[in-house]
């Protein structure tokens, strides 16, 4: 399982986080995950943006409440004991607390940003990058 603190996995890119922003990132997110053989949880402190919703059979949208999206991590891998699970998160105290309840590995979100970059051919910005090739003639070579 991987768990994604998700203002911290989007503030490693974004300055200001909107809704328009959480949900095009969640597609981003649910479409990287699909074919994968992995379930994600996605933390959200607070309940500001609950009335996002995302229908994915391996990804599920959890907000804090009235904790913080730390304690609800930390309650996420006590549960998880034994096993080997990932946590995508700056948080240095959330990592260290993570490392000594379970034996699960600590993935810098830029790990993560990289990843969807290279799956989705997007550049650093978010944006499809578009090639500097132009098409200049509708000539087929028949040769290859």
């Amino acid at each position: 399982m991987i768990v994604i603190d998700y203002f911290n996995f989007l503030y490693c890119r974004y300055s200001e986080i909107t809704e328009e922003l959480i949900k095009k990132n969640l597609k981003i997110i649910a479409n990287f995950f699909e074919d994968k053989n992995t379930y994600v949880k996605i933390v959200f402190d607070g309940v500001r943006f609950r009335g996002i919703f995302l229908n994915h059979k391996k990804i599920a949208l959890i907000f804090s409440e009235r904790q913080s999206a730390d304690d609800v991590i930390i309650e996420i891998f006590e549960k998880l004991q034994g096993k080997t699970h990932v946590l995508v998160s700056r948080d240095r105290h959330l990592g260290n607390v993570i490392k000594a309840k379970s034996n699960s590995l600590i993935v810098d979100p830029l790990s993560l940003w990289k990843k969807l970059d290279l799956f989705y051919k997007h550049s650093p910005f978010g944006l499809v990058k578009k090639s500097s090739l132009q098409k200049t003639t509708d000539y087929i070579d028949d040769s290859l």
